[in-house]
């Protein structure tokens, strides 16, 4: 799955709002750049390998996720459970019974994160293969709006499951990604950092959010990255996962701080609406993750 990162993380860092515009405008700011995330490196498919399907293979539903304002997150996971290397060969079917009240319309993405995935992906033995379907529910009153909306996911090879989602009663979209393999991770503990979100005081439609994040080495000793781990960005109707410029970054001393440039696009709107503004990082195999969450108006 990719490494969108449940709200509810064990360590969640205090985020600070730094008014006005110029974001990334700091001499020593690293600049921003669109390194694809680790996660992205998607392994060669054998020319053996046939597609996964029951009873070898288990599709499961793994859960939800709010995003922001606009979307929640659903997931759907593959894992293979013979003894033979098998393949997803393409998206999940995504289908809205008839009698569904209100319209819905189903989309597929193959860049969900700003990084084009392949629709073909390997799945080895004893391991899972992952994907998620985006829902929006930006209504105009977002308390008064929703309702809920019925699906049904399926895939060759498998059983259909029967799934529901937070809609709008005036219109809701479904998008799907690819399967995304496992990986296995690069390894590392806990890293002793806090992170800071410096953001403008909105953020306008139809333009380019230039922001950044100051992370702090908060120990009492140097700390150096023996990677530059993957991170996410997420809100304004956008979600995002990069590696972190961090290639020329030396040995952070105690209580020294190093800027980060990041950058998401804004959408397109017709009236001022508040977003939810997040990032995260970690080690590969760390759950305590380094986490700094605001808000931002959002105009016209």
């Amino acid at each position: 799955m990719p490494r969108l990162r449940t709200v509810s993380a064990t360590l969640a860092l205090a985020a600070v709002v730094a008014a006005g515009a110029g974001c990334g405008a700091h001499d020593d700011t690293i600049p921003f750049r669109r390194i694809p995330p680790h996660w992205a490196s998607v392994p060669a498919v054998p020319r053996s390998a046939a597609p996964c399907a029951a009873p070898a293979a288990r599709l499961m539903d793994a859960g939800a996720q709010g995003l922001n304002s606009a979307f929640n997150l659903y997931y759907l996971r593959v894992r293979n459970r013979g003894s033979h290397t098998c393949v997803i060969a393409g998206p999940p079917i995504v289908t809205v019974p008839g009698s569904q009240a209100i319209p819905v319309s189903v989309s597929f993405t193959s860049h969900p994160f700003g990084e084009t995935r392949p629709w073909r992906v390997a799945v080895a033995p004893g391991r899972s293969t992952g994907t998620m379907l985006a829902v929006s529910h930006l209504c105009a009153f977002p308390l008064r709006q929703t309702t809920t909306v019925h699906y049904r996911v399926s895939l060759a090879g498998f059983a259909g499951i029967n799934q529901s989602a937070v809609g709008c009663t005036t219109g809701t979209s479904i998008e799907a990604s690819p399967f995304q393999p496992e990986l296995r991770p690069r390894g590392g503990s806990h890293w002793p950092l806090r992170a800071r979100l410096i953001v403008p005081r909105h953020a306008k439609g139809g333009t380019t959010l230039r922001l950044a994040v100051e992370l702090t080495n908060i120990a009492s000793r140097p700390f150096r990255f023996p990677y530059c781990p993957d991170y996410d960005l997420i809100g304004i109707a956008e979600a995002h996962s990069y590696s972190l410029n961090c290639r020329d970054v030396g040995t952070l001393q105690p209580g020294a701080t190093v800027r980060f440039a990041l950058e998401t696009h804004v959408p397109r709107t017709d009236h001022r609406w508040r977003s939810e503004l997040s990032f995260s990082t970690a080690p590969d195999n760390d759950q305590e993750t380094i986490d700094a969450e605001t808000s931002m108006l959002v105009v016209p």
